[in-house]
């Protein structure tokens, strides 16, 4: 079995309910660990999405059970709407509201959910685990803030929103120095961040449903854009995201936006459930006639919670962060998804425990040998950082290793890595990351 490349920061491929039985486990995390996690939940309200909203809100006590395995954890949770509105002339009613809801939190087609949810927000309108301002328990009350409706605009700025919410004047008092940022983008269909002032959605497309200007955008198969005059029938793999030449907000600057707040990526747990195939070797990027003989991009997967089209640029957008999870939304049930990410935020704030039960590369040894990699990024004096590959111990004299440590608090795994620095400290400010093979299925030796 290959051993995995040092510090290797390929895609992650997206998940399905029920993984592969053995697959690669990368953790990230500081030495020593910021206790304090901002989350926020971007969610798409436009008219097709109350079954995901719901399936969010049935699935989300799953993520909140992993977030309490972390010892003195600090929790601040907020969600936001997708609608930022249309830029100018739109002719869709729903979308006519400049600037939608701006990314503000708790505000879903101009009503105050944090209002009538009794969300106290004298100190912020979002959630908070510490000093709680909220009635009942902190489940009900994201039910409550979730659950956003579906008359928001049909042209979803997924990404936009994300933005807006990072720094929106309302949302003050969220984002702190001190803690790790983690997102979760939820849309059933692609990005289609504009600026405020285009009069691209006010444009006439005969022929055509609405929502089609933003995959013709949006999108490119075999490097060129789709006319949206014809159909189209291309295998999936040879589309992907539109190069920045168009009239969206290129990813760069959305990705750069997130930077200006977090400055470090380390400090950034990025997470989306959109549209994507189950199996990508078959599926097919169709554009061709639907309701009303217009043309329309045909959904790339479906479940009894709805369809979804692909959504290349969030996908993209998810995984230009280092620690990043992606799934497809087109899942009976998030309890998986929704556990995962709650798992990823623990493995990176809490204990190095490992997230998954490890598989032993050499069961004729006694004891169990392990397939792993300990990397540490170190800050220079001056600026800079170097990347040190930490051995497994005994190692060399004098130098750190690390070491396998069974722990009853690593309930998945029954282990975490442990830091031998012989006497030694770390450099203030080093970040982990532990990449393993690790056993995700219930039936692997």
């Amino acid at each position: 079995m290959l051993p995995f490349l040092l510090w290797s920061c390929t895609s992650h491929p997206l998940q399905e309910p029920d993984p592969d039985p053995v697959a690669e486990t990368a953790q990230y995390r500081e030495v020593n660990p910021i206790r304090n996690v901002d989350i926020l939940f971007i969610v798409d309200d436009s008219g097709s999405m109350r079954q995901e909203q719901g399936n969010l809100s049935r699935n989300f006590p799953i993520f909140m059970d992993e977030l309490a395995g972390i010892q003195g954890a600090d929790l601040q949770i907020a969600v936001a709407s997708t609608d930022l509105g249309a830029g100018t002339g739109t002719p869709d009613n729903q979308c006519a509201l400049a600037p939608g809801d701006g990314g503000v939190f708790c505000r879903a087609g101009g009503m105050d959910l944090c209002s009538s949810c009794m969300i106290d927000t004298s100190n912020g309108r979002f959630l908070r685990t510490v000093n709680p301002n909220f009635p009942g328990d902190i489940r009900s009350a994201f039910t409550c803030i979730a659950s956003m409706g579906t008359t928001g605009c049909g042209y979803e700025h997924s990404l936009g929103a994300l933005r807006s919410a990072l720094t929106a004047p309302e949302n003050q008092g969220f984002v702190r120095e001190d803690a790790y940022l983690a997102f979760v983008i939820i849309t059933d269909e692609d990005d289609c961040t504009a600026p405020p002032d285009t009069d691209f959605f006010s444009m006439d497309s005969p022929g055509q449903s609405l929502s089609l200007r933003c995959s013709l955008q949006a999108h490119v198969c075999n490097g060129q854009r789709n006319t949206g005059m014809e159909e189209v029938d291309f295998p999936f793999s040879q589309c992907g995201t539109a190069p920045a030449d168009g009239v969206l907000v290129p990813l760069s600057d959305l990705v750069g936006s997130v930077l200006e707040v977090k400055k470090d990526p380390s400090l950034v747990i990025a997470a989306g459930i959109f549209g994507w195939p189950s199996n990508e070797a078959n599926a097919r990027y169709e554009i061709s006639p639907r309701g009303g003989g217009n043309l329309d991009l045909d959904p790339v997967c479906s479940s009894s919670n709805g369809s979804a089209i692909p959504a290349f640029r969030v996908r993209d957008f998810v995984q230009s962060f280092p620690n990043n999870s992606t799934y497809s939304i087109c899942q009976d049930d998030f309890r998986e998804a929704m556990r995962r990410i709650g798992e990823k935020i623990r493995a990176t704030v809490g204990p190095p425990c490992i997230a998954h039960p490890l598989v032993d590369i050499d069961p004729d040894t006694s004891g169990l040998q392990p397939d792993c990699n300990v990397v540490e990024t170190r800050p220079r004096d001056g600026g800079g950082s170097d990347q040190v590959l930490i051995p497994r111990c005994p190692g060399v004299d004098g130098e750190p290793c690390w070491e396998l440590r069974a722990d009853g608090q690593c309930t998945e795994s029954g282990h975490l890595v442990e830091i031998d620095r012989r006497g030694g400290q770390p450099v203030e400010g080093t970040r982990q990351a532990i990449r393993c093979l690790t056993c995700a299925g219930d039936d692997c030796d």
